[in-house]
């Protein structure tokens, strides 16, 4: 795959060489690029929507980290958890609406 992008690429290479039970770290990628977090999931977002590279994550549990969804579980692992951290913010949102309604500047 052309990636031009030479960080892009060193977290490409990173990621396409880990596992669902070994993902790599973003503290890791962070060490092998010196890019800071931020900066590694804006890069991992253009891998995944200009490159359209199938790339999950775990944040919680031991296993935290990214890596390349190889079979179907794998991406119905990855999509329960973005659908469930999508309804989260769903919900502040909601709640953040219904504050503002209700606040007054004389609290």
């Amino acid at each position: 795959m052309i990636i031009p992008d030479a960080k892009a690429k060193q977290i490409y290479n990173m990621i396409v060489n880990s596992t669902s039970k070994h993902p790599v770290a973003t503290k890791k990628i962070s060490d092998v690029t010196g890019l800071n977090e931020r900066t590694i999931r804006n890069r991992i977002t253009e891998l995944i929507f200009i490159y359209k590279v199938p790339i999950g994550a775990f944040r919680t549990g031991n296993n935290k980290g990214y890596f390349l969804i190889k079979n179907q579980d794998e991406y119905n692992q990855v999509r329960n958890t973005l659908k469930a951290q999508a309804f989260e913010e769903l919900k502040r949102v909601n709640q953040l609406r219904e504050n503002l309604k209700n606040w007054s500047d004389e609290r």
